[in-house]
């Protein structure tokens, strides 16, 4: 993983090292369309626009943000009680969740058009897929193979065993394939699709009191159509996972980081990274909390040569308890070293990041979504900040202890079952209405010959 990473590098060097004028800048935008909780998401799309995802007291919203334009687009899904996740493929937006009308199941995969979205039209189409059986889907991703495109979803059917679904794209409906994986003694955290494999995180049921980690390897089909299941798998699992996080970043190829709490004394919980190219386990490391915090993981996204890690919680000195969120970049460096680097905000629990979509050294720039309380609801957030850039004047340099450690890893197989039917999407108008968006922070550094400064 090190190596790849190290040619892309060094060939995007050679690249635009001539080129001049980098810019590095940040800045904390907020709206005040409505109260948001804590499960927002936030999405790069393309030409500095991304998608952000909150929560009202009654229903989710989705909001478009564009760096330096003080209006926006947002949208209420009514039909969604939550939204967990969603994944930007092709120009449209998928996402996933949990409906308020329960026929055979809540669990809903949607889509809808960006450009119908971003249009200056009253309504956007929202296409709505129905999971029988599903009680939730909790992550997705969207890949194209075997010559289709593959919407594939984790959760829990209405049994509350673990369970996947493989959503085969066909000219007019959904191919629908549902396989248990693990039973109801595990949960299904994260996946995502890499070149060989779709990777799943999962954790057992009571993992605060029997810590365990469980990485599954299904290997993607080669035949036109064909879904993911029936299939035998490889999954690899460690005693030593604290609480249901356990997220997965792809890198390159079949290289991935997975991300979660380690419980190592009951008094020490400690955020892991574990480097992986397919089967192959490589190291980890772990940053500790600084003391005096309590830090939750949120999200993690890869860089050109680092891994970006959001934690949010509390943190106490003498002049009180304060809600803060820290984006932690460990460089992709064997090993790491004692001290790494952080982006610090207070007053903001942000809980989903992502990156740029660009392979520009040197401008690699990462976007986060929050609110403002710690509980509750609050107002939505939204900021951006450059990878080692610590010169602005939004968000604070901070300092943390990391650790390399090698952790033991046991390999099993099982047989994952399937069952398919076919699903035609229901088509709904959503309304659209604009919002404003404040910017209560901004500043930029641009590199030239006089070196000047703009706040």
């Amino acid at each position: 993983m090190k190596n790849t990473l190290k040619s892309i590098i060094c060939i995007t060097i050679a690249l635009f090292a001539s080129m001049g004028n980098v810019h590095a800048d940040e800045f904390i935008r907020y709206t005040m369309v409505d109260n948001t909780s804590s499960n927002t998401i936030i999405r790069h799309y393309t030409n500095n626009c991304n998608l952000a995802c909150y929560h009202s007291t009654n229903s989710p919203f989705f909001i478009a943000y564009i760096d330096g334009v003080a209006t926006t687009n947002m949208m209420y899904l009514p039909l969604m009680d939550t939204i967990y996740d969603f994944e930007i493929f092709e120009d449209t937006v998928y996402f996933c969740g949990i409906s308020k009308k329960n026929v055979s199941g809540p669990a809903i995969v949607g889509y809808f058009d960006i450009a119908s979205f971003l249009s200056s039209s009253l309504t956007t189409n929202v296409s709505y897929v129905a999971l029988p059986s599903m009680k939730t889907v909790k992550a997705i991703d969207v890949g194209k193979f075997a010559e289709r495109k593959h919407v594939v979803g984790i959760g829990k059917n209405l049994k509350a065993e673990g369970m996947m679904v493989d959503m085969i794209e066909e000219p007019s409906y959904w191919n629908l394939n549902f396989s248990n994986v693990g039973g109801d003694t595990i949960l299904l955290s994260d996946l995502a699709i890499t070149s060989s494999f779709v990777v799943v995180t999962s954790t057992r049921t009571g993992a605060i009191f029997v810590p365990s980690e469980f990485l599954w390897y299904i290997k993607k089909p080669v035949t036109p159509g064909q879904s993911l299941f029936p299939c035998n798998v490889i999954y690899k699992t460690h005693p030593g996972i604290y609480g249901t996080k356990f997220s997965i970043a792809k890198v390159l190829n079949d290289e991935f980081v997975t991300a979660y709490h380690y419980s190592v004394l009951p008094s020490s919980k400690p955020i892991a990274l574990s480097y992986y190219d397919g089967y192959n386990y490589f190291r980890s490391v772990f940053i500790d909390e600084t003391p005096n915090s309590i830090f939750s993981l949120q999200d993690l996204k890869i860089g050109l040569d680092n891994v970006e890690v959001l934690a949010s919680g509390l943190y106490a000195d003498p002049a009180g308890t304060f809600i803060i969120s820290k984006v932690f970049e460990i460089p992709n460096t064997d090993p790491v070293p004692s001290i790494i680097f952080a982006h610090s905000y207070k007053g903001v629990f942000l809980t989903s990041i992502d990156r740029i979509a660009q392979l520009i050294f040197g401008d690699d720039h990462y976007y986060a979504s929050g609110y403002d309380q710690s509980s509750g609801y609050g107002v939505p957030y939204y900021m951006k900040f450059m990878y080692h850039g610590f010169h602005g004047n939004c968000l604070d340099y901070v300092e943390e202890p990391a650790r390399n450690i090698y952790l033991e890893k046991r390999t099993h197989s099982e047989s994952l079952d399937n069952t398919m039917m076919q699903q035609f999407p229901e088509e709904i108008p959503a309304s659209k209405k604009p919002a404003i968006v404040e910017t209560k922070c901004y500043s930029q550094t641009q590199t030239d010959e006089n070196d000047n400064e703009q706040e």
